[in-house]
């Protein structure tokens, strides 16, 4: 089973991987926006399969199917991206407005900026 401790050694390329995955479903389609051939991107899921312990997705044919488990874990790595993505903004936005302190508020589980 995953630990907080395990799930740490997961990288950003690790999650685009996941969300990948997760929005086409074939390796060969997934593989397509993040610049990677298929066995690249196969190995890739395979890392985070060793990385976690956990089973992240059925095989069937050239289809994928998440596992309970890897369910979670993608939804959790798309959570974290969109979060990624707005802390860059923030940034881009105060370095726009040559602000030196940058104050973004949590709500709930969101950033704002």
């Amino acid at each position: 089973m995953a630990t907080r401790t395990t799930l740490n050694r997961l990288t950003v390329k690790h999650l685009r991987a996941l969300a990948a995955l997760e929005e086409n479903m074939t390796l060969a389609r997934a593989a397509e926006p993040l610049n990677r051939s298929q066995p690249a991107l196969s190995n890739r899921l395979r890392e985070i399969e060793r990385l976690t312990d956990t089973r992240i997705f059925h095989r069937s044919g050239t289809k994928l199917s998440f596992t309970a488990l890897g369910t979670v874990l993608s939804n959790t790595a798309r959570i974290v991206l969109d979060e990624l993505n707005l802390a860059e903004a923030c940034l881009a936005k105060a370095r726009r407005t040559q602000r030196r302190t940058v104050r973004p508020e949590v709500w709930g589980y969101a950033l704002h900026c």
